[in-house]
């Protein structure tokens, strides 16, 4: 369950940040480490609770993963595995179109994929309803933003959007701390919540990914955990 903002700074160069909203009960998760994982080193925070993650890199690939598809559905466990290691099983293929041919979606409870090849700027969507996958290329060179939707109503989600939009309006360049910032907006008189959340101390955003991938190649995450008050950096 999150919020997701991309922002493409060039053809070569973008900025991919991530909220995670979990219930109270959900265990507290690794800070982001360096892992091998078949035979490719990336970079991501460790839910221990479902063994996977929602936020990776390597030098090759960015991909985050959202809760739900199209729209809100009924969890009906048990299901294969956690949707977090979707992600982790992606770097068996290292390949979208091997990923996307091969791997077996079945069984999994609905997501929302988003997998960015470094060296195209190409966002790969990946939805998966509770009948089968859904695959479509997003504009690389058109701001983004994607909400749960098991968490966020279409009026939520459209709220959302509008919020994006009147940020970039207020921002003649955008830089990772910008939108950062954007990301850590609570509510105000007027909204019950922002961008961060907290509904009765039972679902509230517990982290922050963020990940700036320059022309140059390199690229940096910023990870900051809010139930522990804690913050890393790293370059990969």
């Amino acid at each position: 369950m999150c919020t997701v903002t991309f922002l493409p700074l060039s053809h070569s160069s973008f900025i991919l940040t991530h909220n995670r909203d979990e219930h109270h009960t959900r265990s507290i998760a690794l800070l982001p480490e360096r892992n091998m994982v078949y035979e490719t080193e990336i970079v991501f925070p460790k839910d221990e609770q479902g063994g996977g993650t929602w936020f990776a890199s390597s030098k090759e690939f960015t991909l985050c993963l959202l809760n739900g598809g199209f729209e809100k559905h009924i969890s009906s466990p048990p299901y294969k595995h956690s949707r977090g290691l979707v992600i982790v099983d992606f770097f068996r293929f290292n390949d979208v179109n091997t990923f996307k041919e091969s791997y077996d979606f079945a069984g999994i409870e609905p997501f929302t994929l988003i997998i960015i090849q470094h060296s195209s700027q190409q966002i790969h969507q990946f939805i998966k309803d509770e009948k089968q996958i859904h695959y479509s290329l997003k504009d690389n060179m058109c701001h983004q933003i994607w909400s749960s939707t098991s968490l966020y109503t279409g009026e939520d989600i459209n709220k959302r959007v509008q919020w994006f939009n009147e940020w970039k309006r207020n921002h003649s360049e955008f830089t990772q701390s910008d939108i950062i910032e954007f990301h850590k907006r609570k509510h105000d008189d007027v909204q019950q919540e922002g961008i961060m959340i907290n509904r009765n101390a039972v679902l509230f955003t517990v982290s922050l990914t963020s990940v700036y991938k320059n022309e140059e190649g390199t690229v940096a995450m910023k990870y900051e955990d809010f139930l522990q008050h804690k913050k890393k950096e790293l370059v990969i």
